[in-house]
C-alpha cells in the first residue's frame, strides 16, 4: 500500500463584516492544511485519502497478524498431510504384509492376522484422526484467505471511520482472548 506522510495543519480565521442594516456580523472560516513532501507526484484533481497514522499503523499490523497465522496455518497443514502419507505407506505395508501371510499354515495365519488387524486398526484410527485435523486447517485457511480480501477491500471511507468488517472484529476478540 503506498503511502504518504504529512502534517495537518489547523487555521480558523474570524473576520467581520458590516451587513446593509448597519450592524456587525463576525463570520468564522476554517481551513485544514496538508503539508506534503516536493517529490509527491499527486495529479491536478485526482482524489486521496486522508487517514490518522494511528488508525494505518493498526490496519497494517491487522494485516501482518492474519498473514502470519495463514503462514502458520499453512505449514501446520502441509506437516500433517506429511503425516498422512507416512500413515499410508504404512497401511500400505501391512496390506502387503497381510497377503504374504495367506501362504503360510492356517495357526500361524490366524494369530499374525490379529496382530495385524488392530495394527491396522491404530493405523486406521489415526489416520482419520490426521485427516479431520487436515480438514479442520483447510477450513481455517480458507476463512483466512476470505478475511484477507476483506481487509483488500475495506473501503477508505469505513478506514477513516475504523469500521471493520465482522471477521475481523471476530478476530480481534480471538486476538485479545
Amino acid at each position: 500500500m503506498k503511502y504518504i506522510r504529512g502534517k495537518v495543519k489547523h487555521i480558523k480565521r474570524e473576520y467581520q463584516k458590516r451587513l446593509k442594516s448597519g450592524k456587525t456580523k463576525i463570520y468564522t472560516s476554517e481551513q485544514f492544511i496538508i503539508n506534503l513532501p516536493k517529490d509527491t507526484n499527486f495529479q491536478d484533481n485526482e482524489n486521496v485519502a486522508v487517514i490518522p497514522l494511528k488508525t494505518f499503523n493498526y490496519m497494517e499490523k491487522t494485516i501482518e497478524d492474519v498473514e502470519k497465522k495463514y503462514n502458520d496455518m499453512y505449514q501446520d497443514n502441509e506437516n500433517l498431510r506429511r503425516k498422512i502419507d507416512k500413515q499410508k505407506n504404512i497401511i500400505y505395508n501391512l496390506k502387503t504384509k497381510i497377503r504374504d501371510l495367506e501362504s503360510m499354515k492356517l495357526v500361524e495365519r490366524l494369530e499374525k492376522y490379529e496382530k495385524l488387524l488392530t495394527d491396522y486398526k491404530e493405523l486406521q484410527n489415526k489416520h482419520e484422526h490426521l485427516q479431520g485435523q487436515l480438514n479442520k486447517s483447510e477450513n481455517e485457511i480458507l476463512h483466512l484467505q476470505r478475511i484477507i480480501k476483506q481487509l483488500e477491500s475495506v473501503s477508505l471511507l469505513d478506514r477513516l471511520l475504523n469500521r471493520a468488517p465482522p471477521d475481523i472484529k471476530k478476530l480481534e476478540e480471538i486476538k485479545k482472548k
